[in-house]
């Protein structure tokens, strides 16, 4: 029997958190729609825009934490991917289908081991403008004002999106992808057949719609209520495994806002089924040009040489011990130097105190005698001070 992953809706919390704080603060604080607080930034998980991103993956990318894997994010397929147990790619927007030469590589990583998986997830979503609905809802005054600006931008950079407008159906090894008309679900059908409501979700199929491709048998994961495939599993080119790619038509319940939806998180908990048990950690692609690159270095130069071992390990402590010698040998405020030594001896002070004493009290010949001493001690004073100076001076 297949084992069942860890159900999401058991820990809401943690899914909940970062985006409802981020969310509570920004329809509290006026003037938000200048707020960096927020950004929109789709299909990446790794900077710190994209952790406070709508459009984000970082929410997604925690699951795979919590469930015991280490999340990595590239945005380029290097021979080190055979460390990886599963790929996660959010596709870039406007594309079409993966680069040929990517989805080689990866094809030979999946036929290399049984056990690994991929996720490929389809860019025809936006999270931004259900963000800012919510947002607007319960605003007043010029927050309002700010928030319903806020709200026509996203619209405005979702329609500037529209993939019907630009492509038509095309075929590639993982899908097949068909143009149709944008609408919003309802209800949706899971493998068994089983409904599930989901009009309390952000879920939609999109104009660009990932399908089964042809030719190659396939497991329906989740499918709209009149029979369209959203989600499914099929087998990849160079495999002799089943279902070994998992692909998602949109990710319109995947990214960070959308996450934040109990029924949505029910549908990713479908999708996660269907991965199961990685072994290893977890490859996620930034959406965007994602490269193959035969060398783990992003840039060969003539200084790439300090990035490789064993050089990259003995640079470092180079450094550190050239820094400890020039702060020992040049200290920051100078070179200490040594002070003079007063001329006068201790008796000397000893004899101006106590002539002091004898001036105040009046007595001339008490007086005269400290004075005698005085100039007795200064002669002496003048006279070490001569001796001290080096012959000729």
């Amino acid at each position: 029997m297949k084992k069942r992953t860890p159900r999401l809706t058991k820990t809401p919390a943690m899914v909940q958190g970062r985006m409802l704080a981020l969310f509570v603060v920004v329809v509290s604080i006026g003037g938000c729609a200048q707020s960096p607080l927020i950004t929109n930034d789709y299909g990446t998980q790794a900077t710190s825009d994209a952790r406070v991103s709508v459009n984000g993956t970082s929410v997604f990318a925690d699951i795979f934490q919590r469930r015991g894997n280490h999340v990595v994010a590239d945005r380029r397929i290097t021979p080190r991917v055979e460390r990886f147990g599963a790929i996660v790619w959010f596709a870039a927007k406007d594309s079409e289908c993966p680069d040929p030469e990517v989805a080689t590589r990866i094809n030979t990583w999946l036929g290399n081991d049984s056990r690994r998986k991929l996720l490929y997830v389809g860019w025809d979503a936006d999270a931004a403008t259900g963000f800012w609905n919510d947002a607007t809802r319960n605003a007043t005054g010029k927050d309002a004002e700010s928030l319903m600006r806020r709200r026509a931008w996203a619209m405005a950079d979702a329609d500037g999106h529209d993939g019907a407008s630009r492509i038509a159906s095309a075929s590639c090894d993982w899908f097949q992808t068909k143009i149709g008309e944008r609408k919003k679900l309802d209800r949706m059908k899971n493998r068994a057949g089983k409904s599930i409501d989901v009009s309390g979700g952000t879920v939609e199929i999109g104009t660009v719609r990932l399908m089964p491709p042809s030719g190659k048998s396939s497991n329906v994961i989740l499918r709209t209520d009149d029979g369209v495939p959203f989600a499914f599993s099929t087998v990849s080119n160079n495999s002799v495994f089943r279902s070994n790619v998992v692909v998602v038509s949109n990710s319109s319940f995947l990214l960070n806002y959308s996450l934040l939806n109990p029924t949505n998180r029910k549908l990713a908990t479908e999708v996660l089924d269907e991965i199961g048990t990685v072994n290893g950690p977890v490859l996620f692609l930034h959406s965007g040009d994602v490269t193959y690159s035969d060398s783990v270095y992003e840039k060969q130069t003539a200084w790439s040489w300090v990035n490789q071992p064993p050089v990259r390990y003995i640079v470092p402590h180079i450094l550190a011990i050239g820094l400890i010698f020039v702060f020992s040998v040049f200290p920051v405020l100078g070179r200490p130097r040594a002070l003079e030594k007063e001329l006068q001896p201790g008796l000397g002070r000893h004899v101006d105190a106590v002539g002091e004493l004898i001036v105040r009290s009046g007595r001339t010949v008490e007086t005269e005698n400290w004075l005698r001493a005085k100039m007795a001690a200064n002669r002496s004073s003048k006279t070490v001070g001569a001796g001290k100076r080096a012959p000729g001076q």
